[in-house]
């Protein structure tokens, strides 16, 4: 709380509309994929056992960014998209090859929403 960031369950008692929101990144290779809220200070990590990734009970037309960081064959991928929350799945992520040092420079713009 210090920080100035919430707690992902904030919005829990919200009487604001809610989905579950799917990110579909299909299965080539081992991803880590998070949700960054624009309008609350907080990062939601995705779950999954395969795909796609679930966020659940989410509020429905917040803006968010996505950012997924995809290892294969000892490479590092990256894809950053902005969107807002939908009861439409996500397909369209574009996964650029990327070394630590540009994983470190892009992540370090998404400061920008706090």
């Amino acid at each position: 709380y210090q920080l100035g960031w919430i707690n992902c369950d904030r919005w829990a008692n919200d009487p604001v509309e809610k989905v579950n929101y799917l990110v579909d990144l299909g299965t080539d290779g081992e991803v880590q994929l998070d949700l960054i809220f624009h309008k609350f200070k907080s990062i939601f990590p995705g779950h999954s056992g395969k795909p796609p990734f679930l966020f659940s009970n989410v509020p429905v037309n917040e803006k968010i960014t996505l950012v997924a960081i995809k290892k294969k064959k000892k490479k590092l991928y990256l894809a950053i998209k902005e969107t807002s929350i939908s009861s439409i799945a996500e397909r369209n992520l574009v996964f650029q090859e990327a070394t630590a040092d540009v994983l470190k420079e892009e992540i370090k713009k998404l400061d920008r929403f706090n």
